[in-house]
């Protein structure tokens, strides 16, 4: 029942069947007087027609608000569709709306799966994206700082010229992820799964890399001011030219497979040479 079939039949059928039952009734008592009768009528009959407009307008508001529920819930679902287009007109449009309506920072975004969408461009900055799925996704040039990565699966995706800046990556697998040009000045890092990205010019400043998996990442001639790298996994990664002074290493596991060239300035501010025991900076035997 609707809202307005429910408002008629409160207003028109409940008086009607309240005439009928009081006049069954001053059937069934015929000794009370007829005006003491009237009088008992009226007040029962306006109690319960003041009751049931109240309850009549109470439901019309609780039915409207289930429906613009109901009318929301199916607007987001057409937009988490549509950003997830292969098309990038498509995919920014549904983008722009969802901000305009706040569902960009709040959970609406969370657990979506936008593999493959084309969000090359797309402003989400500050957007909550928990456990949100872009693998193998044109992610060119789009703006994510300060946004909420938490274990979001960014298999190869493309994330070139990206700007992460600040963003909350922990536990995000970024494994065969195209990360050239891309700017991770302070995001967070810690246990994320970096191994085998494509990357030229790597900023890291200030990143949190704790026991995050670098292994076989060409970190060449990266910039590492301000990075953390406790527990960080460096196995195969390539460290040539990489400024390393002041470096927590404690945890980190460095093996055979890692790279250093004599440009490569170690935590205690020397060059690395051949035969160098990095045991003394991770802790390890």
């Amino acid at each position: 029942m609707n809202s307005t079939v429910f408002v008629i039949f409160v207003i028109v059928v409940l008086p009607i069947l309240s005439v009928v039952f009081g006049f069954v009734s001053r059937r069934i008592n015929p000794d009370v007087p007829f005006r003491e009768w009237r009088a008992s009528w009226f007040q029962g009959l306006s109690t319960e027609m003041a009751g049931a407009f109240i309850a009549a307008v109470l439901l019309t508001v609780l039915l409207g608000i289930i429906q613009d529920n109901e009318n929301q819930r199916q607007i987001k679902q057409d937009l988490l569709v549509r950003m997830g287009s292969g098309s990038n007109e498509v995919a920014i449009e549904a983008v722009r709306q969802l901000k305009e309506n706040g569902w960009i920072t709040d959970d609406t975004l969370d657990g979506g799966d936008f593999s493959g969408a084309d969000l090359s461009h797309a402003q989400l900055e500050y957007a909550h994206l928990q456990n949100t799925i872009f693998n193998r996704a044109n992610l060119q040039g789009i703006i994510l700082s300060n946004a909420t990565l938490i274990d979001a699966q960014m298999e190869e995706a493309h994330l070139e010229q990206a700007n992460l800046m600040n963003a909350n990556l922990t536990g995000a697998n970024l494994q065969g992820a195209f990360l050239t040009q891309i700017d991770l000045t302070g995001a967070n890092l810690s246990q994320a799964d970096l191994r085998d990205v494509t990357v030229d010019i790597f900023t890291f400043d200030g990143a949190d890399l704790t026991g995050a998996d670098l292994g076989g990442l060409n970190l060449l001639n990266a910039h590492l001011k301000g990075t953390i790298l406790v527990g960080t996994k460096l196995q195969g990664t390539i460290l040539a030219g990489v400024d390393l002074t002041g470096k927590d290493l404690t945890g980190a596991i460095i093996d055979d497979t890692t790279v250093f060239t004599g440009n490569t300035i170690l935590p205690d501010g020397n060059q690395w040479v051949s035969g160098t025991d990095m045991t003394q900076f991770t802790g390890g035997k």
